[in-house]
């Protein structure tokens, strides 16, 4: 009899073990199922939000479509008989007093005493930055600046093909 029951053990224990591994089967399965549950609910609510917005975007297209015909039949029944109203504010000019005079003198090189902001005119935009002893020649300047004309680049002088201006503070004659 001793024979017998041990293998009704092992085959118990053999049972146990199918058991714990169907067990951990039907945990991943399950975990699987959830995952594709939430991606299933993910792409659903993706379709829902591309209907929506192609309804949206067809609405908006008979608006713009609706639009375009307004600003036509605007456009024609203004140039048939309705003149263009001449602008009651002109383009304003600054007034001469306040600008700054420029003064041509005979071309003379001149280097840079600190880092210096490099303008496209006199008062305008920052167009580049220049290094402390960059050297370059001029022969035009005003109270406050002065027209960079060329530049030094490898000891050999380049013309300058935009306006530049720089503060006449920040250079000196060489």
């Amino acid at each position: 009899m001793p024979n017998l029951e041990t293998g009704e053990v092992k085959r118990i224990g053999a049972i146990i073990k199918d058991i714990g591994k169907l067990r951990i089967d039907n945990d991943m399965c399950k975990k699987q199922l959830n995952e594709e549950k939430q991606k299933n609910t993910i792409l659903s609510a993706k379709k829902d939000f591309e209907n929506d917005l192609a309804a949206s975007n067809k609405n908006l297209s008979k608006k713009v479509e609706e639009l375009e015909k307004i600003i036509l039949t605007l456009r024609k029944n203004n140039s048939v008989g309705v003149a263009q109203e001449e602008n009651s504010f002109p383009k304003l000019a600054m007034k001469e007093q306040y600008k700054e005079k420029v003064v041509a003198f005979k071309a003379a090189p001149f280097v840079l005493q600190t880092d210096s902001i490099i303008y496209n005119s006199i008062n305008g935009k920052k167009i580049d930055e220049w290094k402390k002893g960059t050297s370059f020649t001029s022969n035009q300047k005003s109270e406050n600046w002065i027209k960079i004309t060329g530049y030094f680049v490898d000891r050999k002088w380049k013309n300058s093909k935009t306006e530049m201006w720089v503060k006449i503070l920040q250079v000196s004659k060489k």
